[in-house]
């Protein structure tokens, strides 16, 4: 029997990965509703999301090791949803690697290379290619046991990428390292990924992998896709309040719909008119919220002695404020939350107690649903 995508037309790009309104269900609970995706050939795309957002189900279900109960699953434009996981041509990297303790680096990188029959000559030649690519051409002979945790994630990517495979899947490779060696090994598999001209879509829980490694990202809850986009998309343009507040420290304001100022929405919160992006259509006395990132707030001892390009969101006053190096990081409170700024370093450390306008700077405030 052929293989569909070994048969797919040369012309076609090369690991674009399309997932078209797949369910899920397990024991008779929903965890993956309505998905869509699309993910472009060559790119590195993660999934993101919280312990049980349906993340790693959706990555198996493109890896064909759980069945869907409705929907198709595409690569390169080959419904490959009932094709088992070995015709779909893809390199898959675990969480704790899967190396074959008896077997060398060398060894588990030709183990897949082997199954496949493929020629003694074209075989080490293209074990050195990925010994090379991996960095580990001194370490050939080792075996797993000798090698440290980021040595064996490098065996296990060269290990999967030995068949150039059409897209590489990758299941949290970093989550047993400490942080400081998750950035460094991150920055390898973005390099990797990037030589070996692979379709990468690799998931995790942690935000600044997915900003430092993604060309785009989909954040992920309750089994739904919420957003999808660049990492600058996504974290300055939430679409709803789960994808601002996931993405890092956020403020948000109950506001009301008072009219538009050219691209952007202006709306009334705490007394103040403020000018937001997004939901443009809103009409005028709908109710919404606002997300403010700290950054893009600053802090004045009334709203007439705001900086300038920059527009008063509320009156509060000052609980905490602490020099954190590159910022000052600076908390307050009013009487319908509590909120977070960072300051630039060198302007005074505000004291408990003072009272303050939070201003934002025009065009950074996000207008999102009430709900």
């Amino acid at each position: 029997m052929s293989n569909p995508l070994a048969d797919a037309s040369a012309a076609t790009k090369r690991g674009e990965v399309t997932v078209d309104r797949v369910n899920c269900d397990f024991h008779g609970t929903r965890v993956l509703f309505e998905t869509d995706l699309v993910v472009e050939a060559g790119e590195f795309f993660t999934l993101l999301g919280p312990s049980g957002s349906g993340k790693t189900t959706l990555l198996r279900i493109i890896a064909g090791l759980i069945d869907i109960d409705e929907g198709t699953v595409a690569i390169d434009g080959v419904d490959v949803t009932r094709l088992p996981t070995q015709q779909r041509d893809i390199g898959f990297v675990f969480q704790n690697y899967a190396l074959f303790p008896h077997l060398t680096v060398a060894q588990n990188i030709a183990f897949g290379l082997k199954i496949r029959k493929v020629r003694k000559e074209a075989l080490r030649k293209r074990v050195d290619e990925m010994l090379e690519l991996v960095e580990l051409g001194p370490l050939a002979d080792r075996f797993p046991a000798q090698l440290s945790g980021g040595q064996q994630q490098r065996v296990a990517l060269g290990r999967a990428l030995a068949q150039r495979p059409r897209v590489l899947l990758l299941d949290e490779p970093l989550g047993a390292l400490d942080r400081r060696l998750r950035q460094d090994l991150g920055a390898e598999i973005r390099r990797i990924q990037q030589e070996s001209n692979t379709t990468a879509v690799y998931v995790t829980h942690d935000q600044e992998e997915a900003y430092i490694l993604s060309d785009r990202m989909g954040v992920m809850e309750a089994g739904y896709i919420r957003q999808v986009g660049t990492p600058a998309e996504v974290y300055g343009s939430p679409r709803d309040s789960f994808v601002a507040n996931f993405l890092g420290e956020t403020n948000t304001f109950a506001a009301e719909v008072a009219g538009h100022d050219g691209e952007l929405t202006v709306v009334r919160a705490n007394g103040f008119s403020v000018p937001a992006r997004g939901n443009a259509a809103l009409a005028g006395g709908s109710l919404c919220r606002l997300s403010i990132r700290p950054e893009h707030i600053r802090l004045s001892p009334d709203a007439a002695s705001a900086p300038e390009g920059f527009h008063p969101v509320a009156e509060v006053r000052v609980t905490d404020a602490r020099f954190f190096g590159q910022t000052i990081r600076v908390r307050l409170a009013d009487e319908h939350g509590q909120y977070l700024v960072d300051l630039d370093n060198e302007v005074r450390i505000p004291n408990a107690g003072e009272s303050a306008v939070m201003s934002v700077r025009r065009g950074a405030a996000v207008l999102l649903p009430a709900g």
